[in-house]
C-alpha cells in the first residue's frame, strides 16, 4: 500500500468483506407533486404525488402502501 505522497508501508491485506443492506427499511422520496395552490373548503381536487421507495423494504398493497 502507498500512503500518499510518503512511501510505501507495509504489504497489500486480501481479505473477504460481507456488504450489508444499510438502507433504512421506511425511505421515500416525493419525485413530484401536482397540488392546487388553493382549495376551496368542501370541494374534491384532482392531486398527483410521484414517491420513489428508497427504502429497503417493499410496497406491497397487503401491507397498506398502495391503494
Amino acid at each position: 500500500m502507498l500512503q500518499e505522497n510518503v512511501v510505501w508501508f507495509g504489504e497489500a491485506v486480501n481479505m473477504e468483506i460481507k456488504v450489508l443492506n444499510t438502507l433504512p427499511a421506511h425511505q421515500a422520496t416525493v419525485i413530484s407533486e401536482n397540488i392546487p395552490e388553493t382549495m376551496a373548503k368542501g370541494h374534491f381536487y384532482p392531486v398527483t404525488i410521484n414517491v420513489r421507495n428508497d427504502g429497503g423494504d417493499t410496497w406491497s398493497a397487503a401491507n397498506g402502501h398502495m391503494r
